[in-house]
């Protein structure tokens, strides 16, 4: 539905994947590894769980710097693959890989993988390195393109690609698909390094910008672009579009190098920053801005919004080189954070925060924030460099 889904009985799916995470929820959850899955075709460095997303039976996973083996089609270093996975393949709540994809103009170092979404039958594929367009020509370096796939296209279960999108303006080193989700009709594409604003002027070195296409726009299944977002106080290298989340009729956009708050002030060196996207602002599929958010205690640094996520009426924004902890006093370098903002607080579409979390067991280079996912009442927060145990009694547990 959104950059990522995550129901309860399948929470430590991702766990798995990506390493250690808190589950945070409203109520003590009992939460048990399902499974441990691999791809079919692993190979060193390959990488894979590089990014995830999960939707009703299906996963999806990343390995962005595949290249082996030569049985795969892919000889090309880091061409990179995505993998599909049913819970029920293979056995109840097994998750059996049914598919590997590869881009079908697949070359070295496209890093096809590198970001994945999926939603009931559609799946997203980012390349941020790819360097044609949709029709295979007109090359540009790092460019960048998504490639999307369909579940039962070609046969039962088999995800066969329909189309390979790219942006309407698109420039070499823009790294267009660096971040992509999914929602219904609608997908977000983010290009960190774009230059040009929305409407293709005011140059600005990494500013960045996200796209968003709709399916059926020219044709059916044809997923048209229909809007290029930018953020209202864009900036060099604010890197704009590096993650991307949207549900239904509201996008987040994150930019972990944007410099100011909320109304333009209190210049703090990456401290960060995430805009709110609404579809109908400005008139049909106009997904105008209509917030931005930042951390109430930010720093200098902080890149929040190194990940993004958003459902219903909450959002969840990580900040992986946080400092602080709740009371704000005790302060471990890069230990990471994580905000909860709600639409309604402070009024209709104020989008305020009403929760900074941390790890219990935080500690300096931890990176919590590094991930984040929300789905109900649960929020997932990934701390991929934590070297602890899940409980200070284990034998492996290390400070």
């Amino acid at each position: 539905m959104r950059k990522s889904r995550n129901s309860f009985n399948i929470c430590y799916l991702t766990f798995t994947i990506l390493g250690l995470m808190c589950c945070i929820g409203l109520n003590a959850q009992t939460l048990n590894e399902l499974t441990k899955i691999i791809a079919s075709t692993r190979a060193s460095t390959d990488e894979f769980g590089i990014s995830t997303d999960i939707s009703g039976e299906y996963a999806i996973v990343g390995a962005y710097h595949h290249n082996q083996p030569v049985s795969f089609g892919s000889d090309r270093s880091n061409a990179g693959a995505a993998y599909i996975y049913k819970r029920t393949q293979g056995g109840t709540d097994n998750w059996g890989e049914i598919v590997a994809l590869k881009a079908y103009d697949l070359n070295t170092d496209d890093r096809f993988g590198i970001s994945v979404a999926i939603d009931g039958e559609y799946a997203v594929v980012g390349a941020h390195n790819e360097d044609q367009n949709a029709t295979g020509g007109a090359t540009l370096n790092n460019a960048g393109s998504v490639y999307i796939y369909k579940r039962d296209e070609g046969g039962t279960d088999n995800w066969g690609r329909i189309q390979k999108i790219v942006a309407a303006d698109r420039d070499a080193g823009d790294r267009f698909g660096v971040s992509v989700a999914i929602s219904g009709e609608y997908i977000i594409v983010g290009a960190d390094r774009e230059k040009e604003n929305a409407t293709g002027g005011a140059t600005l070195t990494g500013a960045g910008a996200a796209y968003i296409f709709k399916r059926d726009q020219g044709g059916a299944d044809n997923w048209g672009q229909v809007k290029k977002i930018v953020p209202s106080d864009r900036a060099t290298n604010d890197r704009f579009g590096g993650r991307v989340a949207i549900d239904r009729d509201y996008a987040l956009v994150g930019a972990e190098g944007e410099d100011e708050n909320a109304t333009g002030g209190a210049t703090l060196s990456d401290a960060g920053a995430a805009y709110v996207f609404r579809r109908t602002q400005g008139g049909t599929d106009g997904w105008g801005q209509i917030k931005k958010l930042v951390a109430s205690d930010r720093q200098a640094g902080d890149a929040f919004s190194s990940d993004v996520d958003i459902e219903g009426d909450y959002a969840i924004i990580g900040a992986k080189n946080h400092d602080f902890d709740l009371s704000g006093t005790t302060s471990m370098n890069s230990a990471g954070a994580a905000y909860i903002f709600k639409r309604t607080q402070g009024g209709t579409q104020d989008w305020g925060q009403i929760k900074k979390l941390v790890s219990s067991d935080r500690s300096a280079g931890d990176l919590f924030g590094y991930s984040v996912s929300i789905s109900g009442e649960l929020a997932l927060v990934g701390a991929y460099e934590d070297n602890d145990a899940a409980n200070p009694s284990d034998p492996s547990y290390s400070d």
